[in-house]
């Protein structure tokens, strides 16, 4: 979810925008704030919803995100012992999920009955609920204007250590020590391109010959890095998916390969320049513990922090390895029901299994449903509106009017450093086409299927805020400055103008 926009109503507001979304995950997500978070915290989020048209945008009532955002904090302040112990649940469930959709959708679903298909719709649907249940925890313990975790950490380090190290000490103590799944990914692509380099004639092909004709020429020359190549594309396919693909395939990690020749990247030196940064990293974090002398509370919320930006985004990656292994499920609905995939994704878990029954379902219905719809939930009473109901609905929902003028921007530092270029926006797969090396991305909010067009980034800028948000982490990972957190840059800012980006102060300037 990304890109906080406060409301001008006292009312309502709109406090995230996702795009490549659906009807699918996004009623799990509206049934979770509505009914099913309440067995954790004992409360749902009012009156809240979600329209989907280009993109979605997600809205709620004003205090409804804050009002929970307080109950979660008493919770774990009563029992700081609970918050650790839901993270690793979130882990677990994660994984969990990730098998539990590998057998739903593996086999031959040709051969099950309709009832069966259905039951295994909604399994995966009971799965996903269970496991939003307790991963919503992270987005509502530390995320836009709601900043705990960040509020801590800074409470320790303020009063401590001088102004202009403070963006420093935060990044070094929040930033895990364990990998994530991308440096997982990425380490072992680069494994793979340092064998491939072995071989010039191949190294040269690479670029100049198309991917079917590459992958022959690899399986003749040497067929165990062709083996190894395909076994990667096998375990990373859903690393981009997130809730509805395209999935990675050969063609996209061939891509992957031929960026690091244009860059010209040294595959041994990178990987050891990787090792010896998280050395230093953990030697920093173990000196400015020993230096700031902390109590027992403090390192735990230290910690706390760390293992929060740590295991948000390993749920977001887990759970898209769940939507990718799942499709088949839904593309076996589609066939049985004369359906795109795109069509069955605005099918509603009650619709279903009359469908699946019948053997059809209002095409028009769907596709008046993609179009534009909204998806509410007015403590616990759920509403899909449509075409003009759903417009007069919205016009009762407007956002904050974005100033004229506005030569600097600011928000809050997510990785330390300077750089300056020319803008470009990227919020979905298809704008990163307009990426160009030492472009300043800029986003509502970066998500795992940017990961390409971040990597080229001499700077990253998002609207969305929170020590948590996916470009706040990944910028960490890369090393790349970063500002997030300024809830207006994908407004004011335009295509193709030079910008200054301080990150450590959290300024963005026109230049």
């Amino acid at each position: 979810m990304v890109g906080f926009l406060y409301m001008n109503r006292t009312r309502w507001h709109v406090f995230a925008r996702e795009y490549v979304v659906s009807l699918f995950p996004v009623s799990h997500l509206v049934d979770c704030l509505g009914f099913s978070i309440k067995r954790v915290l004992g409360q749902n989020a009012g009156e809240f919803g979600c329209k989907l048209e280009d993109h979605a945008v997600w809205w709620l009532v004003t205090d409804g995100w804050g009002s929970l955002h307080r109950r979660l904090v008493r919770r774990i302040e009563r029992n700081p012992k609970w918050f650790p112990l839901m993270l690793r649940r979130i882990e677990q469930h994660g994984r969990g999920l990730v098998e539990t959709a590998r057998h739903l959708g593996g086999g031959d679903l040709t051969k099950l009955s309709s009832s069966e298909l259905n039951r295994r719709y909604l399994k995966f649907r009971e799965h996903n609920l269970r496991l939003y249940d307790i991963a919503l925890l992270c987005s509502l313990l530390d995320y836009q204007s709601d900043t705990y975790l960040s509020d801590a950490v800074n409470a320790v380090l303020v009063p401590r250590v001088a102004k202009e190290r403070v963006a420093q000490y935060f990044t070094t103590l929040t930033t895990p020590l364990r990998r994530s799944l991308d440096q997982v990914q990425e380490e072992h692509l680069l494994g793979l391109y340092a064998e491939l380099r072995r071989f010039p004639t191949l190294l040269k092909a690479l670029s100049s010959v198309t991917r079917s004709n590459f992958l022959d020429l690899v399986r003749k020359r040497d067929p165990k890095w062709h083996k190894h190549f395909l076994s990667h594309v096998k375990n990373f396919a859903a690393w981009p998916y997130v809730y509805e693909g395209p999935a990675a395939d050969e063609d996209y990690f061939i891509e992957l390969l031929r960026d690091f020749r244009r860059r010209r990247v040294n595959p041994q030196a990178t990987l050891r320049r990787r090792q010896l940064q998280l050395k230093e990293l953990a030697d920093r974090h173990r000196q400015y513990l020993k230096e700031l002398r902390l109590s027992a509370v403090e390192r735990n919320f230290i910690r706390l922090a760390q293992d929060t930006t740590f295991v948000k985004p390993l749920r977001r990656l887990l759970q898209s390895r769940a939507y990718y292994y799942f499709e088949p499920v839904l593309s076996e609905i589609a066939a049985r029901l004369g359906l795109s995939l795109r069509q069955v994704r605005y099918l509603l878990s009650e619709e279903m299994d009359q469908a699946l029954r019948r053997g059809y379902t209002d095409v028009n219905a769907l596709n008046q449903r993609i179009k534009r719809c909204v998806y509410t939930n007015s403590n616990g009473k759920v509403k899909l509106l449509v075409g003009k109901d759903a417009d007069i609905f919205w016009r009762t929902v407007q956002e904050e009017k974005i100033p004229r003028h506005v030569a600097e921007l600011s928000g809050t530092t997510a990785c330390v450093g300077r750089a300056s270029g020319r803008v470009c926006i990227v919020n979905t797969p298809e704008d990163m086409a307009r990426m160009k090396p030492g472009n300043i991305l800029v986003s509502f909010a970066t998500s795992p299927n940017l990961m390409p067009a971040i990597r080229q980034a001499a700077a990253i800028v998002t609207d969305e805020g929170g020590l948590t948000s996916h470009a706040a982490i990944v910028s960490r990972e890369l090393r790349i400055p970063c500002v997030i957190g300024t809830r207006i840059a994908t407004k004011v800012l335009k295509e193709g103008e030079r910008v200054i980006v301080d990150a450590s102060a959290a300024i963005v300037k026109r230049a």
